[in-house]
């Protein structure tokens, strides 16, 4: 019994060691340390652009939707006097007016997934589309029991996965009415109706998270009451309102929502609290930005967060400038500004060597 006893012992010894050494070999993967965001840099060249109107005398010309592929290729919709300035295009070195095809006269957003997957939604829930070569009308989206729909945001993934909001009317309805809100999905192949409670507001804008939560903000055109909205696919909730324009922006994937100054990480379906502004000569009729400390804002003019402090890059001498649209790329921003007393279209481009 001794021998077998000390042989079986001397076995498990040997195992244990030889388990040991494959444990004390065995490469350890290190642990990376989190990411340091850098503060965004300032050191701009500016370069200003007029858009006006090529028609004799006083007439206006703003662009009032912009979507970019990239720094050398942007689209633009304009309201102008003349339809053969509705649509435009940037090729990186100058704007031109674009041709427009039939019915493609009163666009509200133009939207796109790349260069050659380009959008237009009327306001009449006529959709157009892109395809690097030419324009097409593609269909005509009506909701049953309404005379109109109208179209007012889009947003998407991929071409089979493309969301868009606005609100039915029938016409007879009241001017001020703004009907109720609807959400449509296009799947590829077809629009189909999401089927959400009615909300008698004006949708305004749209995102989806990674969790698969959509999220539409809406105004109550007679309260005046910003509402924001969370769809999960089964619920329809109300994540918070305000008696001020809320807004939402996109930080690289984070979805950011703006209520009174105060910014908002959209996270699975809820508003989390992120930065405080109050106090802070920041405002957001224009909102974006490359990284949490990287953010642009405006009042009177373009405003800079670099996760510390708040700069004006770029002062405006009118307080009458509106700013309506914002892209950002790695150096290179683009602002697209409404000049009111003149009637023309301000392109501000700011560029980093």
């Amino acid at each position: 019994m001794k021998p077998s006893f000390f042989l079986i012992l001397f076995v498990t010894a040997v195992l244990i060691t030889l388990s040991c050494k494959e444990e004390i070999t065995k490469p350890v993967t290190p642990i990376e340390p989190p990411k340091v965001i850098e503060p965004g840099r300032r050191d701009y060249v500016w370069n200003e652009t007029i858009i006006k109107s090529s028609m004799r005398g006083r007439h206006y010309l703003w662009f009032h939707s912009t979507w970019a592929a990239s720094p050398t290729d942007i689209w633009a919709v304009a309201i102008a006097d003349s339809a053969s300035e509705y649509l435009w295009r940037y090729d990186g070195v100058s704007w031109k007016a674009q041709e427009i095809i039939s019915y493609m006269t009163n666009i509200r957003q133009i939207w796109g997934l790349s260069a050659n997957s380009v959008w237009a939604c009327m306001y009449n829930g006529e959709f157009f589309h892109y395809d690097g070569k030419e324009w097409k009308r593609h269909s005509h989206v009506l909701i049953e029991g309404h005379d109109y729909f109208r179209v007012q945001r889009m947003w998407g993934r991929g071409d089979g996965e493309i969301y868009a909001i606005g609100n039915c009317f029938n016409y007879n309805e009241h001017p001020d009415s703004e009907g109720y809100g609807v959400l449509i999905k296009y799947d590829g192949k077809e629009w189909k109706q999401i089927e959400i409670p009615k909300v008698y507001e004006l949708f305004t804008y749209l995102r989806k998270d990674k969790w698969n939560n959509v999220y539409i903000l809406g105004h109550g055109y007679m309260t005046g009451i910003d509402k924001l909205y969370c769809y999960d696919g089964s619920n329809f909730k109300e994540l918070m309102s305000s008696s001020t324009r809320m807004y939402l922006g996109d930080i690289t994937t984070d979805i950011i929502a703006i209520n009174n100054k105060k910014a908002y990480k959209l996270i699975n379906g809820e508003a989390i609290e992120w930065v405080d502004f109050k106090g802070d000569d920041f405002t957001f009729e224009l909102f974006g930005g490359k990284s949490e400390k990287d953010m642009f804002g405006n009042n009177n003019g373009i405003l800079h967060y670099n996760g510390t402090d708040i700069q004006k890059l770029y002062p405006f001498y009118f307080v009458d400038f509106l700013l309506n649209s914002i892209w950002l790329f790695e150096k290179d921003v683009f602002f697209f500004i409404k000049e009111t007393k003149t009637l023309n279209t301000k392109v501000l481009h700011g560029k980093l060597n």
